[in-house]
């Protein structure tokens, strides 16, 4: 499974609450570089979801892979 597929999968599980099962599938899509899924990590580990804990670190580091993948992050808060 690529990186975008595995990205929808993560999706539909985060969507029907199923947040832990969704960050494996992320960090999997995220370490075969793509860039959206560490995108969502960082986003996710921001405020927290579910039975997921915010952690600033693991939201600050997946969202530094995003911008090397090439995605834009947002700064909040400016």
């Amino acid at each position: 499974m690529n990186g975008p597929e595995l990205f929808t999968q993560a999706s539909a599980l985060e969507s029907q609450g199923k947040v832990t099962e969704a960050v494996k599938l992320y960090r999997t899509a995220a370490a075969a570089g793509h860039g959206p899924s560490a995108k969502r990590l960082g986003d996710i580990y921001a405020g927290g979801k579910g039975d997921v804990a915010q952690d600033y670190t693991e939201s600050l580091r997946w969202h530094a892979r995003a911008r090397q993948l090439g995605e834009t992050i947002e700064k909040k808060g400016r």
